[in-house]
């Protein structure tokens, strides 16, 4: 009785007959489901609406035609995948419509061919359309005060290193006393200026300042002083309204302003008679 082996690999079949010593090779007609489309899949031309994904074909087409890609979202905030397009073979790119602007999203493409659907190839962080233009970027600083008075100080900056897409409209410029917590508005510049004289500040207080820049788009991160500006004090002369003498030894001077600016150097002359 003749004996027989079978193998079986690679969509093939393998017979051997021992007494005769012969291959013969039987094409199988299985049919496998494809492997899925090669990586990575890329995601270009983002805005606020829509975003293009872009996959190369399967290394195996599981012994059959690839037939179609699958194309599927999913919002990441729901884990629900919602099919974009079905594509011809051929076809190696999508552009995907009608996203909403500041939504992470997910994508996934899949081939297919008569045995069925390959497993999914998937983006591997969320995409965020947005679109190609917005707010500046803060004004280049450092804020520098010149012209310091007692009521008043002059603020310089620089415009910013990107303007968003959109040229820099306007600047906003808000201070701070002191400790005190909150800014307050003082202005909002032409866009070409970019020094601004404060008014209306107290003698002798400390005064933080930060600047926005802005476009059609909105308002960029300030650009906030490091150190503060310290406006300038009146000046007064010293006043003495009491002292007391010691047989001309010393005086004890009970109420002494120095008055402002502080003198370098006081020296009183009484004339005790």
């Amino acid at each position: 009785m003749k004996s027989t082996t079978l193998w079986y690999g690679l969509g093939r079949f393998i017979m051997c007959v021992a007494t005769k010593c012969h291959l013969a090779q039987l094409r199988s007609t299985a049919k496998e489901k494809p492997s899925k489309p090669v990586g990575p899949l890329k995601v270009d031309d983002i805005t606020e609406d829509q975003v293009k994904l872009s996959w190369k074909p399967p290394e195996s087409d599981g012994g059959s035609k690839i037939t179609s890609y699958i194309v599927e979202k999913c919002e990441a905030r729901h884990p629900r995948w919602l099919r974009v397009a079905r594509l011809p073979p051929g076809s190696l790119s999508v552009d995907c419509y009608n996203l909403i602007e500041g939504m992470d999203y997910f994508f996934s493409v899949a081939a297919e061919n008569e045995a069925g659907v390959s497993s999914p190839l998937e983006t591997d962080k969320p995409v965020t359309p947005k679109s190609k233009f917005g707010p500046p970027a803060a004004p280049t600083g450092p804020i520098k005060c010149t012209q310091i008075t007692r009521d008043s100080v002059t603020i310089e900056w620089k415009p910013p290193k990107e303007d968003g897409g959109s040229r820099v409209t306007a600047y906003i410029i808000e201070k701070k006393e002191g400790l005190r917590h909150s800014f307050v508005h003082v202005s909002k510049t032409l866009s070409g200026e970019t020094t601004l004289t404060v008014l209306g500040l107290n003698e002798g207080k400390d005064y933080y300042f930060r600047v926005y820049a802005e476009n059609k788009y909105g308002k960029s991160p300030a650009l906030e002083a490091k150190r503060s500006c310290h406006t300038k004090e009146g000046s007064r002369a010293p006043n003495v309204s009491s002292f007391s003498t010691c047989q001309g030894h010393y005086q004890d001077f009970t109420d002494l302003d120095l008055g402002t600016p502080k003198p370098v150097d006081l020296r009183v002359s009484l004339d005790i008679t």
